[in-house]
This record gives C-alpha cells, sequence and structure tokens, in this order.
C-alpha cells in the first residue's frame, strides 16, 4: 500500500487586503495505486490557520496570510506528518504549481523564504515526491483537502 497525501491552502478575501486569512489542509489516503486519485481510504486529515505571529508554536515562517503562505503551510504540514510517522518515501500532491517549484528548487521564492525553507528542510534525508495535481478536476482527495482548507477559514474545521 502507498501513502498519498492531497494538500490545500485558501485564503479569504481572495486579494491582499486588511484582515485577509489563509488556511491550509491536507488529506492522507493509503491507496494501492499512487496514481489512482479515486479510490483508497483516509488515514489522517488536518487543516488550520496561517500562523503569521513569530510567538505562536503553529509559526513556520509565513509572514502573511495569502494563499501562497496557505499553500506552502499545507506541504510543510503534511510533510511534517509524514516525518512524524517515520514515512520515507510518499507522494504530495499540491494543485499549487508555486508550491511544487518552490519546494523542489525550481525557482527561487522572492517571498516566503524562510517558509519555502522550512519545507524543504522536512524532505532532507526522505523519498518524498512532491506533485502537482490540477485544481477542481474531479480529483476526490485533491476536493476534499479543498474543502477542509475553505471551512477553516469559515470555522467549521
Amino acid at each position: 500500500m502507498a501513502i498519498v497525501v492531497y494538500t490545500d491552502g485558501s485564503v479569504r478575501p481572495y486579494l491582499r487586503v486588511p484582515g485577509a486569512r489563509a488556511s491550509w489542509a491536507f488529506v492522507a489516503v493509503e491507496r494501492k495505486c499512487p496514481a489512482d486519485h479515486i479510490a483508497g481510504s483516509i488515514l489522517e486529515w488536518d487543516a488550520g490557520e496561517v500562523a503569521t505571529d513569530v510567538a505562536d508554536p503553529a509559526f513556520i515562517g509565513a509572514e502573511r496570510h495569502t494563499v501562497n503562505t496557505g499553500e506552502l503551510s499545507a506541504v510543510y504540514w503534511a510533510l511534517s506528518w509524514l516525518h512524524r510517522r517515520k514515512e520515507k518515501s510518499a507522494t504530495v500532491y499540491t494543485d499549487s504549481q508555486y508550491a511544487r517549484r518552490a519546494v523542489r528548487g525550481i525557482n527561487a521564492a522572492i517571498s516566503n523564504g524562510d517558509l519555502v525553507q522550512r519545507v524543504r528542510g522536512v524532505c532532507i534525508g526522505t523519498a518524498y515526491r512532491v506533485l502537482w495535481v490540477k485544481a477542481h478536476a474531479g480529483h476526490r482527495w485533491n476536493e476534499l483537502a479543498d474543502r477542509f482548507a475553505k471551512e477553516q477559514l469559515n470555522g467549521v474545521c
């Protein structure tokens, strides 16, 4: 069985305005075929608000509430969950090209540098793969992560 994790971030309101709040969520799934975006059963899920206060125990380097800090935070918490389970290899899907590229070192993150470094640090010594999945394309587990991230902003989770 393979462990696959889907991540998503959300922000409300979408544009950078005072009072904007960002959230993250992940859904960890166990299944036979890692490439199957429908089958499997949930092992774990979690969601939270992006922490921007350095005094907050959940602070991981995000300076602002943006969709990108939500996406990167989701990947971080998913990778941290895998690390706590001592999983040496797993696939993490994100629907954010920004997050995928930042984590893989493909683009130099001008903003969110501390957060990107924290995310990359969790990957050291592992065979974690961070791949892209198209958003809102009917991928069951990605849609669930999206829902949990949005519900976090609405106070449901």
